[in-house]
């Protein structure tokens, strides 16, 4: 049995639970050990996981192989995770705020959750065709473009996502608004 000294020898656990265990479903393995690592985080110590960014990115790169493997439940976490992190950031933005400690991995992961939100969009996910307008509409890591809003925000509404049908209409009203 190998002894662990520290946290950081959580890196070597990972490893051995995954050539300890198999699974016949694409990606459940590295779902179950992110969720592992994530969740045991989150119920110890809380502040390990955002304290330390490489095994935080390194949980995220295990999401992410997950539903890059089509695992229907990482492809919810990391959106659910990632529409946070947009969702945080523009309230930065729009208070003023200074960011706390706590949150400075999120600011980080910002041009990950970015780049991942449109590779779903791209694929033709409808909520993160919304959320790439979003993205476009507020300037969340990339620069603020209404037109390009209107385009991700269109596609989603062409299949019936109804937060995209509603930004459109307050957009086309505004721009009734202006001179």
């Amino acid at each position: 049995m190998r002894s662990y000294d520290d946290r950081d020898d959580c890196y070597s656990r990972i490893l051995d639970a995954m050539s300890e265990s198999h699974s016949d479903v694409p990606g459940e393995q590295e779902y179950a050990i992110a969720h592992l690592i994530y969740f045991g985080a989150m119920l110890g110590d809380k502040t390990w996981l955002s304290d330390n960014l490489r095994f935080e990115k390194y949980v995220y790169e295990l999401y992410e192989r997950s539903a890059d493997q089509n695992y229907e439940p990482a492809r919810e976490f990391l959106f659910r995770s990632y529409t946070r992190i947009l969702v945080d950031e523009w309230s930065r933005q729009h208070s003023g705020m200074t960011l706390p400690t706590a949150v400075l991995s999120d600011r980080e992961l910002l041009p990950v959750a970015v780049d991942w939100m449109f590779e779903q969009a791209e694929i033709g996910r409808a909520d993160a065709q919304y959320a790439a307008g979003y993205i476009y509409e507020y300037g969340l890591g990339r620069e603020s473009n209404l037109v390009l809003a209107k385009i991700w925000y269109s596609r989603a509404a062409a299949a019936n996502h109804e937060s995209a049908q509603e930004r459109l209409s307050k957009l086309a009203a505004n721009n009734a608004k202006s001179p």
